[in-house]
């Protein structure tokens, strides 16, 4: 589903190609093979980064969200600091808005508040307002909503969800709202 929240610039609106199943399989081992070599011969930074990889190409390609999410959680578990731990969370958030999985949405979220808690940068923090703000306006808390998109229009920098323009759209008529 498409729920507008999404920018046409930063966002691919599919797979590059059509990929058959076997070719799915295939892409896959080649990253496990990747990963595997890394871990023989490179940190944890880079192991960390190419399961990053391999999830990125089974969300955007394969289009597997759950397959996807179990490995965005496991470079998650490898991840030092709150910010990067924020990146991936993000990119969790982003499949479970396009699943329309409010249940992940709350429990991603308040995740992520946590880790701003725990030191993470300014810019995690307002792209978390962002993320918020949508999930109040999906469950109808125009309010909230309101006063998060309305707190960040100063400093938005989240657009892999919204443009800014769908953004000032938003908060304006959440302001509306309010």
């Amino acid at each position: 589903m498409n729920f507008g929240f999404t920018s046409d610039k930063t966002k691919k609106k599919g797979p590059s190609k059509k990929w058959t199943e076997r070719e799915i399989e295939q892409k896959i081992k080649e990253f496990d093979a990747k990963i595997e070599e890394i871990k023989e011969r490179e940190g944890d930074v880079e192991i960390r980064d190419a399961i990053l990889d391999k999830a990125e190409w089974i969300k955007d390609e394969a289009r597997d969200f759950p397959l996807a999410e179990r490995i965005f959680r496991e470079a998650y578990e490898l991840s030092g600091g709150a910010s990067r731990k924020m990146e991936i969370l993000f990119e969790i958030l982003l499949m479970n808005l396009e699943k329309y999985d409010l249940e992940a949405l709350k429990k991603d979220i308040a995740t992520c508040k946590q880790l701003v808690e725990d030191g993470a940068d300014w810019d995690k923090k307002n792209k978390l307002k962002i993320f918020e703000g949508v999930y109040c306006m999906l469950i109808r808390d125009f309010k909230t909503a309101s006063t998060l998109l309305l707190s960040s229009i100063a400093t938005f920098t989240c657009v892999e969800l919204l443009d800014y323009k769908d953004f000032i759209f938003y908060a304006v008529i959440m302001g509306l709202l309010m």
